[in-house]
């Protein structure tokens, strides 16, 4: 059984009425794992710019990132 599986069989385990302590030892994960959700996060990037930053570092291959910012 993989990691992903087991963890999902305790979660539905707990969530039928199950003890998590009787649950995380007999599959052997941390209790963490149990109450672990995933969030989605937003990406809060300008992208106005990435044209102009493509462009660039096509102009000038050898420029670091500190470099174009700079000369852009």
């Amino acid at each position: 059984m993989s990691c992903g599986q087991s963890h999902s069989q305790a979660r539905e385990l707990v969530a039928h009425g199950k003890e998590a302590t009787l649950v995380i030892d007999t599959l052997s994960i941390s209790r963490s794992n149990l109450y672990y959700r995933k969030r989605a996060y937003a990406s809060h990037a300008d992208r106005s710019q990435d044209e102009r930053i493509v462009a660039a570092c096509g102009e000038k291959p050898a420029y670091s990132y500190r470099r174009v910012a700079w000369w852009l």
